[in-house]
C-alpha cells in the first residue's frame, strides 16, 4: 500500500510540473516580426536622400549616361552623376541633376534636367521628367543654378552659363519656374558678366559688368542691377507667362 501512495504521489508532482511549463509556454512571447524597410525620414542625412531621389528620377542609380542631341559629334554622351532635391510642398519634390558632356569641343553645353517626385514610405515616386530641360554652357558643363524664393509664386532656379571667346568672358541666366504642374522658362536668356580683362593688353583699358537677380513685386516683376564699367537697373515684368525687359541699355555682352 505504501509503495501505490509513493507512485501516485510522485505522478502526482509530475502532472503539477508539466502543467506549470505549459502555463510558461502560453505566457512567452510571441516571434519578433521580420523588419520592415526603413522608412524615409527627415532623420535621413541629404546624400541618402538624394541617392533615392536620383534612383526614382531615373529608375538607375547614379551614373546614367544618355546620348545627348545637338552635340558637336555622333554618339556624345553626356553623363548624370548625381542631383538636388527642391521642395516643392507637402510631399512633393524637383530632382534637379546635371549632366556634363564626356570629350565635349568649345562649342558643345551640358545639360540641366528636371524629374518631379512624390515622397513615399520607402523613397520617391516619379511622376514627370524633363530631361535636358536646358542645355547651355561651353566644353560640355551643365549650367550652374540657384534657388529662389523670392521672384515668383512656386520655388525658381535662377541658372547661369558662360564662357570665354579670345579673351572676352561672359556669362547669362535663364529663369525657370518650378510650378505644381511642370518646370515653365520664365525668361529664356539675360546678360549677367562681362569682363575683357583676357583680350586687353593693358590693363587700363578692361572693362567688367556683374549683375545681381533683386526680387521685385513677386509674380509679377524682378530687378536685375547692373554694376561696374555699367551700371543700370532693369525690370523684368510679366507678359503673359513670361518675364521681358521693360527697359533695354546698353549693356556690355559678348
Amino acid at each position: 500500500m505504501n509503495r501505490l501512495l509513493a507512485i501516485a504521489a510522485l505522478s502526482l508532482l509530475a502532472a503539477t510540473a508539466s502543467c506549470k511549463r505549459l502555463e510558461k509556454a502560453d505566457k512567452a512571447p510571441p516571434a519578433a516580426a521580420p523588419a520592415a524597410a526603413p522608412e524615409v525620414t527627415e532623420a535621413l542625412d541629404a546624400r541618402t536622400l538624394e541617392g533615392l531621389g536620383f534612383k526614382a528620377a531615373w529608375g538607375a542609380p547614379a551614373p546614367v549616361r544618355r546620348l545627348m542631341p545637338g552635340a558637336s559629334r555622333n554618339g556624345a554622351e553626356v553623363i548624370y552623376a548625381d542631383g538636388k532635391l527642391v521642395s516643392l510642398g507637402g510631399d512633393q519634390f524637383a530632382f534637379v541633376s546635371q549632366g556634363k558632356l564626356s570629350d565635349a569641343a568649345h562649342i558643345d553645353a551640358g545639360a540641366l534636367s528636371i524629374h518631379y517626385l512624390k515622397r513615399t514610405g520607402t523613397g520617391f515616386e516619379r511622376l514627370g521628367a524633363w530631361p535636358e530641360f536646358r542645355v547651355d554652357g561651353t566644353f560640355g558643363a551643365p549650367p550652374e543654378w540657384t534657388l529662389r524664393t523670392d521672384l515668383t509664386p512656386a520655388p525658381a532656379l535662377l541658372t547661369e552659363a558662360g564662357g570665354v571667346w579670345q579673351g572676352y568672358a561672359c556669362s547669362w541666366s535663364g529663369l525657370i519656374e518650378l510650378t505644381p504642374e511642370k518646370p515653365v522658362v520664365r525668361v529664356e536668356s539675360f546678360p549677367v558678366a562681362y569682363d575683357d580683362s583676357g583680350a586687353k593688353m593693358d590693363e587700363r583699358d578692361a572693362r567688367a559688368m556683374q549683375a545681381t537677380v533683386l526680387p521685385g513685386d513677386k509674380g509679377r516683376s524682378f530687378v536685375v542691377r547692373y554694376a561696374g564699367d555699367r551700371k543700370a537697373e532693369v525690370t523684368y515684368a510679366l507678359f503673359g507667362d513670361r518675364y521681358a525687359p521693360t527697359t533695354k541699355p546698353d549693356l556690355l555682352t559678348c
